[in-house]
């Protein structure tokens, strides 16, 4: 999990970087855990972290709100 002001040691990016690597080595996703800035999010797309969570990407909602706001979404698609 990662954590606001984060800095990565050498050694702990080469950790992260082989956690990483091998995990796609053998066909697994990777998902990184506590993104909440710009910077935090920038570094995992640099050491091909395929997904991230937590609030950068925007906070939690209901699934009564986002099934509504994909039906809406989806229904302009289809409509236009």
């Amino acid at each position: 999990m990662l954590y606001p002001g984060f800095i990565l040691s050498e050694k702990e990016r080469s950790i992260v970087q082989s956690v990483i690597a091998m995990s796609h080595g053998l066909d697994l996703l990777v998902v990184a855990e506590g993104v909440e800035e710009i910077d935090q999010y920038k570094l995992m797309q640099s050491l091909h972290c395929g997904f991230v969570k937590r609030y950068y990407l925007g906070r939690p909602v209901p699934f009564d709100k986002v099934r509504d706001d994909f039906l809406k979404t989806t229904s302009r698609q289809i409509l236009t």
